[in-house]
């Protein structure tokens, strides 16, 4: 029960997790992605560069925390099946 408990605790902070960091991913891809695709006469190629760049590495920080976000919310408790009193027991009541 108490390992069950840990998860759920484990699954509320990668849901905090996510949310708190994705949204500002989103914007800040969103804003790279207008400076690569604003006209040629209204950015540099340095800046279209640095763009490129910011939309690489949200890309791939992006798969790292669904990466750990997907172990998080993954069970993979062992699930056994055994008698109530077994479970007193082992729990020491």
């Amino acid at each position: 029960m108490r390992q069950a408990e840990r998860r759920a605790a484990m699954r509320r902070v990668a849901s905090a997790l996510a949310h708190a960091v994705g949204t500002p991913l989103n914007v800040i891809a969103g804003r790279a992605a207008l400076i690569s695709q604003a006209p040629h006469d209204k950015r540099s190629e340095h800046a279209a560069n640095n763009a490129a760049v910011i939309e690489r590495q949200v890309e791939a920080l992006v798969e790292r925390i669904q990466h750990m976000l997907k172990w998080l919310r993954t069970d993979d408790a062992r699930r056994e099946l055994c008698a109530p009193a077994g479970m007193l027991e082992a729990a020491g009541c």
